[in-house]
């Protein structure tokens, strides 16, 4: 199955607000009775970012 999401993620550090923006998309798997993310693609749409991007921010 594929589940495809859009999605937004506010912060907020050193005095600073930050707003990132985008789609993903998950490729699932069953897996007894739960299900396994197989393959899991984002993309970021923001035109400028103005700080260091980790997986935590996304």
């Amino acid at each position: 199955m594929e589940a495809t999401a859009k999605w937004a993620t506010h912060g907020y550090r050193f005095g600073t607000s930050s707003y990132f923006f985008g789609d993903s998309t998950h490729r699932l798997k069953p897996s007894g009775s739960s299900w396994i993310i197989m393959k899991k693609h984002i993309v970021l749409l923001n035109d400028k970012i103005d700080s260091v991007l980790d997986f935590y921010h996304v």
